[in-house]
């Protein structure tokens, strides 16, 4: 199998987490060098996004969490599904938390990343905007050290990723630290200190720092 990804996709990202987390037998590759529009890759997800697992038999799978479906469905162990269905659908919450919400508030800040076309009422909106949904994600978080409690889950796969790209952006617009709630500051210094983690937020690192200086 191959996974077609790039580094600073949160989605992509999520996804590479899992197969890291599990060491599963699957290919990280990237888009063709004309990018998601070639007709290469739109043969291999007419939907034109990333991530895109390519299945041995040569048919594909679009879709963040369908693809991590797949791969827990496919290989179960090590489980990144809670065992009690209680922290299951902890886990599911606070990946759509991170979805829904937080993923809005970034979307208006992304959007205010060009210092030419930077507006500070946006920003400050934005900024707000984040905040406030940080703080659902506050509420819900276990007793750590990871989202649901002491084992890693899909719900850190889906989380970590959010959360860099918050921290990059507060850090490039220049605004406060994002993570001074008590559970959230321990979850992403969890988070950091987690190697296969630090591995994907490295990698985002890599590929945002790409991005913004274009």
């Amino acid at each position: 199998m191959q996974l077609v990804s790039v580094k600073g996709s949160p989605y992509a990202a999520r996804v590479r987490l899992a197969i890291y987390r599990k060491d599963l037998p699957v290919e990280i590759v990237f888009p063709p060098r004309e990018g998601l529009k070639a007709p290469e890759f739109l043969a291999l997800n007419p939907i034109g996004k990333i991530p895109v697992l390519v299945l041995d038999d040569g048919s594909t799978l679009p879709e963040s969490n369908v693809i991590l479906d797949y791969l827990e469905d496919v290989f179960p162990a090590p489980s990144l599904r809670p065992a009690v269905a209680e922290l299951r659908a902890k886990a599911r919450l606070l990946a759509q938390l991170g979805d829904v919400y937080v993923f809005a508030a970034l979307g208006q800040l992304f959007r205010q990343v060009d210092p030419a076309r930077r507006d500070a009422e946006t920003v400050a909106r934005g900024a707000a905007a984040l905040g406030k949904s940080l703080g659902y994600v506050e509420l819900h978080l276990g007793p750590g050290p990871f989202a649901v409690g002491e084992d890693y889950s899909l719900a850190d796969c889906s989380l970590a990723p959010v959360l860099a790209l918050a921290d990059i952006l507060a850090r490039h617009l220049g605004l406060p630290d994002p993570f001074t709630t008590p559970k959230l500051a321990a979850y992403w210094a969890a988070l950091q200190a987690d190697p296969v983690t630090a591995r994907v937020l490295a990698e985002i690192a890599e590929g945002m720092a790409k991005m913004l200086a274009k």
